[in-house]
C-alpha cells in the first residue's frame, strides 16, 4: 500500500497543490512535465519489457487473444457510455481501456510478486498501452469535426 501512495497519491497530490496554489507556475510547468512524463512512461516500458522479457514470452496465444478482446471491449464499452459528442466518446473509450493498469502493476508487485500473477498484469498492460496508442494515432489521423454529435437513428415504417 505505501508503494501505491508514493507512486499514484503524492505525485497527483504535489500537481493538484501547485495547481491551486500557484496556477502560473502550473501553466508553465505543464508542456515539460507532459514531455518528461513521455519519456518516463517509454523508459519504464524498455525496462520492464527487458526485466520481464522471458516471463512475457511464456504468455500464450489464447492468453494474449483474450487480452486483445478485453481491450476491444474496453474499448467498446467507453466509445457506447461516451455520450453524443464524438470526441468525449474517444476520450473515455481511451480512458476506460487504459484505466489503473499502473494501479494493477503496483498491487500486483506487491502482493503477489514473483508469482505469474505480475507476468499477466504487465502482459496486459502492455496489450492495453500499445492498443490504446494504435487506436489513439488512427483516431489523431481522422479530421476533426468541431462539435460532431452521434445522430439518433429514427426507425422508418416499412
Amino acid at each position: 500500500m505505501s508503494t501505491l501512495i508514493v507512486v499514484q497519491l503524492l505525485p497527483l497530490g504535489a500537481g493538484l497543490c501547485v495547481r491551486h496554489l500557484r496556477p502560473d507556475m502550473a501553466d508553465k510547468l505543464l508542456g515539460p512535465a507532459l514531455r518528461l512524463g513521455k519519456v518516463l512512461n517509454a523508459a519504464a516500458i524498455v525496462l520492464v519489457v527487458a526485466a520481464y522479457y522471458p516471463l512475457l514470452m511464456e504468455v500464450r496465444l489464447k492468453g494474449l487473444i483474450g487480452m486483445l478482446l478485453l481491450l476491444m471491449l474496453s474499448l467498446a464499452a467507453g466509445w457506447l457510455l461516451g455520450g453524443r459528442d464524438i470526441e468525449s466518446r474517444k476520450t473515455l473509450a481511451l480512458t476506460t481501456s487504459s484505466r489503473n493498469v499502473g494501479v494493477g502493476l503496483v498491487i500486483a508487485t506487491d502482493a503477489f510478486g514473483g508469482t505469474p500473477a505480475v507476468t499477466a498484469v504487465l502482459a496486459y498492460g502492455l496489450v492495453g498501452i500499445i492498443g490504446s496508442l494504435v487506436v489513439a494515432r488512427s483516431w489523431g489521423r481522422q479530421p476533426v469535426l468541431s462539435g460532431a454529435v452521434v445522430q439518433d437513428v429514427e426507425e422508418t415504417p416499412d
